[in-house]
């Protein structure tokens, strides 16, 4: 089968309104990267595994739902690089592909109290040789605040971005980019509130891909996303007065 039969069908099967235009010369290569990728997932998985019980000890939670991962599927990493710029495929190739993606190990680390997203940041110097990156998204003004004290943190020895998204789709995470021990693959942690989850997944699963532009349910988003900050308060605030009986 030739190289662009070959990714057709990689498109046909996982993103069928995917406009492109590649050569055969891109698709070979597209394929050479397909395969190579395929070979490491096993190895990726182990390494995703290991660093989950490192993580998942330290934080000490034994529930798998609150700390998850999973590895790239090689058919979307194809289609990721698809969706790139033209001049950024160009550049990529089956030696430096690793390197340009940071979610090809993806974790999500979920918590029950908002407050423990920042515990949780910190721990990831117990386990890694350093923290690459740390992006931290909000919508809300008083958590704006509290995240510009921990970019001052964390700033000198590492990249760091506050993005205020509210309009026209809020957003609340804190994600990190790391290397675990003698591994050279990035990986990203996304934390989040249950609440902050939950809401991601329906927002995703409704508007992606083909949805993106339909404005009742971004309205419709908007209002359950207002939902789930005000159940994050009430959660908050509860732990506040669970604390504060058992301190007195």
């Amino acid at each position: 089968m030739k190289n662009k039969e070959w990714l057709t069908q990689i498109i046909k099967k996982d993103a069928p309104n995917l406009k492109y235009d590649v050569t055969e010369e891109e698709a070979t290569k597209l394929r050479s990267i397909y395969n190579d990728f395929l070979k490491r997932r096993k190895k990726l998985k182990k390494v995703a595994k290991t660093f989950k019980m490192k993580f998942a000890d330290i934080i000490q939670i034994k529930n798998d739902y609150f700390v998850r991962f999973r590895v790239k599927d090689a058919g979307h990493l194809i289609i990721k690089i698809l969706r790139e710029e033209t001049k950024i495929r160009k550049l990529l190739t089956v030696s430096n592909y690793l390197s340009y993606f940071k979610d090809l190990i993806g974790f999500r680390v979920l918590c029950v109290n908002q407050a423990d997203k920042l515990i949780y940041l910190k721990q990831f110097n117990n386990i890694v040789r350093d923290i690459e990156e740390i992006k931290f998204y909000t919508s809300n003004l008083e958590r704006k605040k509290e995240y510009l004290i921990e970019k001052e943190k964390y700033e000198k020895n590492t990249k760091c971005e506050l993005e205020f998204r509210n309009e026209p789709t809020p957003y609340e995470s804190i994600h990190v980019y790391t290397k675990p021990l003698n591994n050279d693959v990035m990986i990203e942690f996304q934390i989040r509130t249950l609440f902050e989850e939950a809401w991601g997944e329906v927002d995703h699963t409704l508007k992606y891909p083909y949805n993106m532009d339909d404005d009742v349910i971004k309205e419709q988003m908007s209002i359950l996303f207002s939902v789930s900050e005000v159940a994050d308060k009430i959660i908050t605030s509860a732990f506040n007065r669970k604390n504060d009986k058992n301190n007195k």
